[in-house]
């Protein structure tokens, strides 16, 4: 079981993360860091469509998906294939920037092969 970090950075006009795609084995976490010059802007939500093969200790992700800025470790379940996630900076209940497709996670069974 590993903790692979992904950087979350927001330059005042868009919004990346680093590395873009991850690649996770089975009980791997993810940390997700906000990397921005100061001062910080709101706080970063990511979108796990497919949210089944992840679980963190928030017991609504299971719920929405959601996983929000300070959330801890999302811990990767048995992830069949390449999931993508979207990324967004909000400030109570507007949004400030968004990027669909933001960031991918992929099992390392799936690394390097063209997703169905």
């Amino acid at each position: 079981m590993d903790t692979k970090t992904v950087s979350v950075h927001y330059d005042g006009s868009s919004l990346t993360v680093k590395p873009e795609v991850v690649v996770v084995d089975l009980d791997d976490a993810i940390e997700f860091k906000r990397e921005d010059p100061f001062p910080r802007v709101g706080r970063f939500r990511l979108k796990f469509p497919e949210k089944q093969f992840f679980h963190t200790d928030n017991g609504k992700f299971a719920e929405h998906g959601n996983f929000d800025e300070d959330g801890g470790l999302l811990r990767v379940g048995n992830l069949l294939h390449l999931t993508t996630y979207d990324c967004e900076l909000v400030n109570g209940d507007l949004v400030i920037a968004t990027t669909k497709g933001g960031g991918a996670v992929d099992p390392v069974k799936n690394f390097g092969k063209n997703p169905k």
